[in-house]
This record gives structure tokens, sequence and C-alpha cells, in this order.
């Protein structure tokens, strides 16, 4: 199983935050196959960057990232899902574009720290956790 794992998920993996550490641990005893996006490489270092943090570090977890996971690169098909997802959930352009490459890369759970997707989203067959 394919399970999508967001910029708060990503950050908290960084950052070493102790219960996404234990998620990381089960996705891999699960042997759940670790879904991202570009875009939320565009946010983790966007967010950490402005935060002071060395460019050189990020790089190097992120590189250490992607070989870990499944990275889910931007495709047409996204673009007009993504719009689709944004009017109809109100998700923001973001949000919408990294959750259509989520559903076109097959993941049936994502996991996000983002609490409108929880809320929002109930209705699209992925469960977020």
């Amino acid at each position: 199983m394919k399970i999508g794992l967001d910029t708060g998920f990503i950050l908290g993996f960084y950052l070493q935050d102790e219960g996404v550490l234990r998620w990381w641990e089960r996705i891999m005893e699960k042997g759940w196959v670790p879904v991202t996006s570009i875009l939320c490489g565009y946010e983790f270092f966007k967010v950490l960057l402005v935060r002071g943090y060395r460019f050189e570090e990020l790089e190097e977890f992120w590189r250490k990232l992607e070989n870990a996971c499944e990275v889910v690169e931007v495709s047409g098909g996204q673009i007009r899902e993504g719009a689709r997802l944004e009017a109809r959930y109100r998700l923001g352009a973001m949000d919408s574009l990294i959750l259509a490459g989520f559903l076109e890369a097959g993941c049936r759970k994502v996991f996000t720290t983002d609490g409108r997707w929880k809320e929002r989203v109930r209705k699209i067959k992925i469960a977020i956790i």
C-alpha cells in the first residue's frame, strides 16, 4: 500500500518529532511505500530556509528522503485534478496539487498535519491520518 507524506510529515521527520518518527517506523514495518510530492519538497525547503536552516543540510536530508520515498512530480493530469479539488474542497492551490499527486500515485492513505484536509476531504476514497 502507498501512503502519501505531506509537508508536515517531512518537516516533523527532519526535526525528529517523536510521533512522526514512530509513524515512519510503522510505515517501514508494514512494508508500505512512502510517497511524497516534489511540491512538499519545495515547502520543506521554503519553511526551513526562512527559519534560518542551512541549505546544505536540508539538501542532504532531501536527497536521503528521495532515496527512501517515491517522489511524485507534477503532471498535466495533476494540474487539472488539482484545480477540480481546489474548487470542490477549497484546499488551496499547493495542497490541491499535492493531493492530486498522491491520488495519481495510488496512495490509499495520506499523513498530514493540515486539519483542513481532514475536515474537507472526507468524500475522497483516501484515508487522511
